[in-house]
């Protein structure tokens, strides 16, 4: 929460670029980027909604305004950055 809506919307966009760009080589057959995807995202410390909606509703007394604000920015970061995949590198 100390990042802020802009910055988990900036570092959702770059967990879905990289998590759709390890799922598509692992789909070609290339499977070192797909088990380097989720290291490396962790790794760069880009944030990823599914993975935030455990540690957000783990502790209940956390649920504000702000963390919906946060939440929803993640969303839609991961949501434009795996289809920023598709725009710029799918055939």
């Amino acid at each position: 929460m100390a990042k802020g809506p802009l910055a988990c919307f900036l570092l959702a966009i770059g967990c879905g670029f990289i998590m759709t760009t390890a799922v598509q080589f692992g789909r070609e057959g290339k499977f070192l980027p797909l088990l380097f995807g989720v290291p490396v995202f962790i790794l760069c410390g880009f944030t990823h909604s599914v993975a935030d909606a455990f540690f957000f509703l783990a502790v209940p007394q956390m649920i504000s305004i702000q963390l919906l604000a946060i939440y929803l920015m993640e969303v839609l970061g991961n949501f434009i950055g795996c289809n920023l995949y598709r725009l710029l590198i799918s055939k």
